[in-house]
């Protein structure tokens, strides 16, 4: 979660809020992350998977030259 490239609130209005992170690992894989957010300060990841093509747009794109 340290090199996260997105972060982005689920946005559904459930309790617990959900955040999608998306970042790479320490050897560059992409991976897709989801934490829960509790009302107390708690967070709990749920889901960390290889990064799904469905996310791809989501991520910055490199300046052009």
């Amino acid at each position: 979660m340290e090199a996260a490239l997105v972060v982005a609130d689920m946005g559904d209005g459930d309790s617990p809020s959900r955040t999608l992170i998306l970042g790479s690992d320490r050897a560059g894989n992409l991976l897709e992350v989801i934490v829960l957010h509790f009302d107390d300060g708690r967070e709990m990841a749920i889901h960390a998977m290889p990064m799904r093509t469905q996310y791809r747009a989501m991520l910055p794109r490199p300046p052009e030259k």
